[in-house]
């Protein structure tokens, strides 16, 4: 590989993976296309080549020479640099310092550029190291770092990489990693991080006071639970995340841009979503998660999300140009209505679960999140597809009153929260073994729904009614689809047992489901089939 360059000069390394050469030769041609060869001894891995012509494409072919035999040759590309560029690589690594953009000579298009440099894992003996490419692509890369003794070592990555682990260091010590990016011959950088390998643990002898089974039990390992896509707009997704058990120092948030190249976005431990901009119109990402622990890294957990095209959005010139010749233009320069959420309610409740419902009063939603916090604070997200009006969270505590929040997404842009308190159920086994036997075999007589019946209808209404031939109920829900197909929900007192069903549409068939709630459980539904009435002379002018 070209670790350097220079106006007149090629500074190259190379690995021998097995084995021995007495000796190398390094053979190019010079500007006049005759070949010369730089003999180099056979403990070396390395050699400056000099006497080049500034700005000139050299290939540059490696052979090693065992017993007689000629092995090779292994070849590579280096560019010279031009006379105002860089000083030497051997200038560089001994006083490292930031890159300074020349103003004298301009910039080619797309010159790659390095971002951040990250420790991403620690152990013993080795740093795991993460960076990022903001603009355009490396060649390769070179890790530099001083070992114990103080010599410089050197790993080569690919170009399509953009993670490393730096192995064979010691214990309980503090590196210095510079990072290069190296393209046709020319060396980017550094950027640096200063990272500590783990230290080694001394075990204590247990006292005799203290059982030895106490010792070895590990702390709580945290957990990554559920990656989300909760936004998205034209060059930006938002994602949100679950950590079910444990904590976390830090995450790191992985994708490719549209070149390929691997991106990281770091998000602090207490932090459970973050928004990641700089994205394509209309383009399939996959996001990766990874949580960070103490030098470990836990994940990936992965989500697909794809950002909005930039045409779902209309501009105001692009609806006035082409206005139909039929209806005014005032109409043509309305916006869409917006998606509204309307009342969120609790269905159902079990002592694990409970039971969601929610209406849309206008619009359509891409899909929904419900939000709400487990036992230990740490929030809980579920997603819902637009489609559906209805959610169970499971896995609750018994007993436990839970406050759950509910947004709308459309395009990117959140709506809400639209709230509600909900109580699961009491263990009722625990109640029953706890309760006299006399009243355990006498439950509460379970109410019952009777027939559902339509007593009135208008061009935009339905009136309903209904019986209870059993028991009673604390409310009652009304279910069906509006005219775009979208569910619809109306919440009816327990006392009541009727209800008039208004904006709907004229002459059209609408299924109605009537559900009870009593204890937190849902019985039913009954249905039945109303027809709206038909629109009169001039009922379309009424507001």
């Amino acid at each position: 590989m070209v670790t350097g360059s220079s106006p007149d000069s090629l500074s190259l390394s190379w690995t021998v993976p097995q084995g021995h050469f007495d000796f190398f030769t390094v053979q190019y041609k010079d500007r006049d296309g005759q070949p010369q060869v730089v003999r180099v001894r056979g403990e070396e891995n390395e050699v400056t080549i000099g006497g080049l012509e500034p700005g000139r494409k050299y290939k540059m072919n490696l052979y090693g020479l065992h017993d007689g035999q000629r092995m090779g040759p292994v070849s590579v590309v280096g560019v010279t640099a031009t006379e105002e560029e860089t000083p030497s690589p051997t200038e560089v690594e001994e006083t490292p310092s930031p890159i300074e953009p020349s103003t004298e000579a301009p910039e080619p298009p797309e010159e790659p550029l390095l971002g951040e440099l990250m420790v991403t894992g620690s152990s013993l003996d080795s740093l795991s190291l993460s960076w990022t490419v903001p603009q355009g692509h490396f060649d390769f890369f070179t890790v530099q770092y001083k070992d114990r003794d103080g010599q410089p070592q050197v790993v080569r990555v690919t170009g399509e990489e953009n993670e490393v682990t730096i192995g064979g260091l010691e214990s309980g010590r503090k590196y210095k990693m510079n990072l290069y990016g190296l393209l046709e011959g020319q060396r980017v950088g550094p950027v640096s991080t200063v990272g500590i390998t783990a230290f080694q643990d001394v075990e204590e002898t247990p006292s005799p006071t203290e059982p030895s089974t106490d010792a070895p039990e590990p702390p709580e390992e945290p957990l990554l639970g559920e990656l989300t896509v909760t936004g998205s707009s034209s060059d930006s997704l938002s994602l949100s995340w679950t950590v079910p058990q444990g904590h976390f120092d830090f995450f790191t948030m992985q994708y490719k841009d549209r070149d390929g190249q691997p991106q990281v976005v770091r998000v602090r431990g207490e932090e459970s979503e973050v928004t990641v901009g700089g994205l394509e119109p209309g383009r399939k990402y996959k996001m990766n998660l990874y949580g960070l622990y103490e030098g470990q890294r836990v994940g990936p957990v992965s989500a697909v999300g794809v950002t909005a095209a930039e045409e779902e959005i209309l501009t105001s010139t692009e609806v006035e140009e082409t206005p139909s010749p039929t209806e005014p233009s005032t109409d043509a320069t309305e916006p869409p209505k917006e998606p509204l959420l309307g009342e969120l309610m609790v269905t159902g409740s079990s002592p694990d679960s409970l039971s969601l419902s929610w209406t849309v009063p206008q619009g359509h939603f891409d899909f929904f999140t419900v939000q709400y916090k487990d036992r230990d604070g740490r929030p809980q997200v579920l997603r819902v597809r637009g489609e559906e009006n209805e959610v169970t969270a499971r896995g609750l505590e018994p007993g436990r009153k839970y406050k759950m929040n509910l947004y709308g997404l459309h395009e990117g842009q959140r709506v809400g929260p639209v709230s509600t308190v909900g109580t699961t159920a009491p263990d009722y086994e625990a109640i029953i073994t706890q309760a006299p036997p006399s009243e355990a075999t006498e439950p509460p007589i379970k109410p019952r729904l009777g027939e559902l019946a339509v007593t009135d209808a208008t061009p935009d209404s339905l009136g309903l009614s209904w019986t209870v031939t059993e028991g009673h109920f604390d409310h009652f829900l009304v279910q069906y689809k509006n005219g775009d197909g979208q569910p619809k929900a109306v919440r009816v007192p327990g006392h009541e047992n009727r209800v008039t069903i208004s904006g709907l549409e004229p002459d059209h068939k609408y299924k109605m489901n009537l559900y009870g709630f009593h204890g937190g459980q849902r019985i039913g539904p009954v249905s039945t089939v109303g027809l709206t009435g038909e629109c009169a002379v001039g009922c379309w002018a009424l507001p």
